[in-house]
């Protein structure tokens, strides 16, 4: 809280490029996400919200999961770009990472090749 019970807010927003997914039945951890601006970003700070957002440059196959991570914890999610409130509470001091895996198992051809992994973290 900062003076007078006034809550300190703020977000960052980064991105990395996707990984390349070759097999099925492999999971995939793209590249962490940092925070930026991570001078403003204090330990104490609490997530609200992230916004995410990852894209690939070929066509998706069929039986794509994708989730979401931070230190504590991984969420399935729902799409391409979304929000969430699961990561409430948890430090905004905190790297981000997407996580992909496609049913089923052996290689794809083509290749299923990342393009932009975001995040917006809200916070308070």
């Amino acid at each position: 809280m900062g003076a007078g019970g006034a809550r300190v807010t703020g977000s960052w927003v980064n991105s990395t490029n996707g990984p390349a997914v070759i097999h099925r039945g492999v999971i995939y951890q793209a590249a962490q996400i940092v925070p930026t601006g991570s001078m403003m970003v204090k330990p104490a700070s609490l997530v609200r919200r992230v916004n995410w957002r990852y894209s690939f440059l070929t066509p998706v196959p069929h039986g794509l999961r994708a989730y979401l991570c931070n230190y504590v914890r991984c969420i399935a999610l729902s799409g391409a770009a979304g929000t969430t409130t699961a990561f409430d509470g948890d430090s905004a001091y905190s790297n981000f990472s997407f996580a992909f895996v496609i049913d089923g198992n052996g290689g794809l051809s083509p290749a299923l090749q990342g393009h932009i992994n975001y995040v917006a973290v809200n916070y308070e």
